[in-house]
């Protein structure tokens, strides 16, 4: 988790000057994540909990290989890498928006509604990624690396802000009442407000992204940028 931080800082703050091995850390995470969020989908299936018995040492070493995949696919075609990155950063502050909502109205989203909001986020920074395809890396290594940065600080710290992201966007997906819906959502913001660190993660994790931002559009010339041109 130390070197999730020290990834974290990486991206933040070079994702732009060190193009390439940005885009390999981006591959490995489409491709763990994709194997990680496939098996849960299959391992919610009543028949594969009864025909099954693989280990999740296997799981985890599938979605390595997965990993690997994903990065050696980003790093030697990096125009795929480069929408990788810019879906990937999509898909990150589609939870995190999503999870904030919660908090600040006390209300859960339909899950079509957040189908919805995170194709967006997917699918608008891949377009804008043909045209500004420098700006938009700058922006989604910088979210990516916050993200990152926060994950390992919250093993260290326990402030519960992944698990409310994570609960958040589970209970969504899950709910299919307005009922249940609303007290999941009085749950979330109870549990939230009663950590009052969940606040200060959220804001330095904003406050990192635009820092981040910021720092790579201003102070990173444009020959630093590290593409096959």
């Amino acid at each position: 988790f130390g070197l999730l931080i020290a990834v974290g800082l990486f991206l933040v703050f070079a994702g732009r000057r060190l193009f390439r091995p940005f885009l390999a850390v981006v591959g490995g995470l489409v491709g763990g994540t994709a194997g990680y969020y496939v098996y849960g989908q299959v391992a919610a299936i009543e028949a594969f909990k009864a025909a099954t018995t693989a280990s999740p040492y296997v799981v985890h070493i599938v979605c390595a290989v997965l990993a690997a995949i994903g990065a050696a696919v980003c790093l030697f075609a990096w125009k795929v890498g480069v929408f990788a990155a810019a879906g990937y950063g999509g898909f990150w502050l589609s939870h995190f928006a999503l999870a904030t909502y919660v908090q600040m109205t006390g209300y859960l989203v339909p899950s079509w509604v957040d189908l919805i909001v995170t194709c967006v986020c997917i699918i608008v920074p891949c377009c804008l990624a043909i045209k500004f395809d420098r700006p938009i890396i700058a922006v989604s290594s910088s979210l990516i690396g916050s993200g990152l940065v926060i994950t390992g600080v919250e093993y260290f710290a326990r402030t519960g802000f992944l698990k409310h992201i994570i609960e958040t966007v589970t209970i969504v997906r899950a709910s299919t009442t307005p009922q249940a819906m609303g007290a999941a959502a009085a749950q979330l913001v109870d549990k939230a407000a009663a950590n009052h660190t969940w606040i200060a993660m959220a804001a330095a994790f904003v406050v990192l992204t635009v820092f981040g931002v910021i720092y790579q559009l201003k102070f990173i010339k444009r020959d630093d940028y590290g593409s096959a041109e």
